[in-house]
This record gives C-alpha cells, sequence and structure tokens, in this order.
C-alpha cells in the first residue's frame, strides 16, 4: 500500500527509468534470449516467451511492479497439450510461498487479505484476479457474510509451477521474498511528503498579499467602535442585488473579511487602507533540495537522467552513462532471469 503511495511524480519516473534500462532488447529483438543445441528446443521456447509476453508487451510492467514491491506473481495458464498458454498477473499483497526446509513446495493466496485490501480501496486492480469470482466478489464476499462460505474457502493453494514468482532479491530479513528499490527511499519520502503539505499550506496562508483598513471610529469606545468596524467590513464585502424573481440578496465581493484586516482608529487617527505584503520567504526551499538529494541516493538513479540537472547524451541507453546504475540494473536484469 505504501509503495502505491509513492508511485507518483519523481518516484514514479525513476521506476519507469528502471524498467526502460531493464527490458532493453538484444540485436535479435528479445528482451530474455534463449539459446540451446537444440534447436526445437530454442525454437519452442522462443514462441513460448513470444505468446505469453514475457519477450514484449508483458516485461516492462513485469519489471517495473518486481522494481517497486521486490515480489511479482504471476499465475500461468496450462493446458495439458499446448503447455503453458497465457500468463495473469496476481497482487503480491495475497500471495505466500510455502517452503520445507528452504525447498519451495507451494503457495497460497490468502483471499481474505485480498477482500480487506478492495474494501479499503487500496488495490485498484483486486478484481482483475483470474481466482475469484466476480459474482461473489461483489455480494457476500465484499459484504462479509460468514456464512456464504468457509473460512478454508479463503485460502487457495498452488502447486510450484503453477505460480511465477519474481523477485528482488536483498536484505536476509525479508526472504524469501523479495525487497523493493523503494524500501530505503520510504523514510524520506514521507518526510518529503508532509514537507510539502506544510510548504503548501504555509503559502496559501501566508503568501497572498493582504490589505489592512484602518477605521475611523471617532470617540466611541468598546461595542459601539466594533459595530462601526462591522458596518464597513459589510459594505466592503457585501453588495446587494435583485434577483430574476425580484428579491433583495447580499453576495460576497472578492475582498474577503478573512483575508483582510481592519483596525479601529480613534479620532484625529484619518481612515486609510495599507498593503500587507506577504511572506517574502516563501522561495526557499533548502529543505526540500536537501530531502530530495537525499531521495535520489536512496533511488539510486542519476539526477540527469530524470532531468534535474545537466544533459543526458544522446548516444547509447542511460545505464551505460553511469557505472552505479548500470551495476543496479544489471543485478535486477539477474533477478528477473532466475
Amino acid at each position: 500500500v505504501m509503495y502505491d503511495r509513492m508511485d507518483t511524480d519523481l518516484i514514479a519516473s525513476a521506476l519507469d527509468v528502471y524498467a526502460n534500462e531493464g527490458t532493453q532488447k538484444n540485436q535479435e529483438g528479445h528482451v530474455v534470449g534463449v539459446y540451446s543445441s537444440s534447436r526445437y528446443i530454442q525454437d519452442e521456447l522462443r514462441a513460448m516467451l513470444e505468446d505469453t509476453g514475457i519477450n514484449n508487451y508483458m516485461s516492462w510492467s513485469i519489471f517495473r511492479n518486481m522494481c517497486k514491491y521486490g515480489d511479482h506473481f504471476i499465475a500461468l495458464k496450462l493446458d495439458s497439450i499446448k503447455g503453458v498458454t497465457g500468463l495473469v498477473d496476481l497482487n503480491p499483497i495475497s500471495i505466500y510461498r510455502l517452503e520445507e526446509e528452504g525447498d519451495l513446495v507451494g503457495f497460497v493466496q490468502d483471499l481474505d487479505v485480498l477482500k480487506s485490501a478492495v474494501q479499503n480501496a487500496s488495490i485498484v486492480s483486486a478484481t482483475m484476479n483470474p481466482y475469484i469470482n466476480l459474482n461473489i466478489l461483489s455480494l457476500p464476499y465484499l459484504t462479509g457474510d460468514s456464512q456464504q462460505r468457509d473460512t478454508e474457502d479463503s485460502l487457495i493453494t498452488f502447486l510450484k509451477y503453477e505460480l511465477l514468482h519474481f523477485r528482488l532479491r536483498g536484505r536476509g530479513n525479508f526472504q524469501p521474498y523479495g525487497v523493493s528499490v523503494l524500501e530505503s527511499a520510504v523514510d524520506v519520502w514521507k518526510k518529503l511528503d508532509l514537507l510539502f503539505d506544510s510548504l503548501i499550506i504555509y503559502r496559501l496562508n501566508r503568501a497572498p498579499t493582504r490589505l489592512v483598513f484602518y477605521v475611523d471610529v471617532g470617540n466611541n469606545q468598546g461595542a459601539d467602535a466594533e459595530n462601526i468596524v462591522k458596518r464597513q467590513i459589510n459594505a466592503l464585502t457585501k453588495k446587494e442585488y435583485f434577483t430574476p424573481q425580484g428579491k433583495l440578496n447580499e453576495r460576497y465581493q472578492l475582498l474577503d473579511m478573512n483575508a483582510n484586516l481592519f483596525i479601529p482608529v480613534q479620532k484625529g487617527g484619518a481612515s486609510k487602507v495599507d498593503m500587507l505584503t506577504g511572506a517574502t520567504d516563501v522561495g526557499t526551499i533548502e529543505d526540500v533540495a536537501f530531502l530530495n538529494n537525499r531521495l535520489f541516493a536512496s533511488l539510486k538513479v542519476p539526477k540527469s537522467f530524470l532531468g534535474y540537472e545537466g544533459d543526458v547524451s544522446s548516444k547509447g541507453m542511460l545505464s551505460q552513462q553511469n557505472v552505479t546504475f548500470s551495476r543496479a540494473i544489471q543485478n535486477i536484469q539477474e533477478d528477473f532471469l532466475e
């Protein structure tokens, strides 16, 4: 869920760069190269990769989701004669590996976890899951009517060859699951998100220029002086007009009493209008630049690749222009092929 919230603006562009670089095609026009001493096996595997989309349209989204979530699960559409006939993406939030002494024996999909995610509107594409009946999902499934199904029905098991698990290997804490490239950027992103919100609120409240009205209230004191100021406020902020039905009504003018200041002055102090200049330091964003630099360091994508500084040479791929990023792409490609 957190990674879905992060998938905007700069981070979304960084994930796109990872996917673009990681799925570059070779000289033969393939993302995944297949080579075998048997020409028959080679042709069959290449045909399977083309037909299922791994060697064309699906490779980009698989690579991107693997970078985003750290894990990506795909259900295989199997035919006893034709073999693998298609692939269907599954949401990683509800899929678990079953292992025995470190060896994979199967997978389990927890429909209760998926149902909870759908109810919280955290997964937009949950209804695309092929292992959920949409009629059940739309009625008793979403309402949580426990009489419609037993608890055991919420768990769907898969044999180990029925699912593909793409994972991005990383720190041992997450084994046997993968680690997202965004994992190290979560803390910085939270701070940036909070800072952006507070910066916008500050600018909306402090940046606008306001007017200061000094209202001559004579020798009046207390409530009398306050009433004089209120009449002045109403005169400036409201305008009487007739509706099409012929009724007299009032509407607010552009000058808002909340945006401007009205100050009563005693006799001898002339009425006047001054301008109160807004905050002048709204362009100071050193703190934003500091957190942005930390975010770039966490994402491992050079600034120039996202258009933040300098020009990117038009010759060669982006990964060839930065050794560190090239190594990161190479490591992810190895995990993708594994």
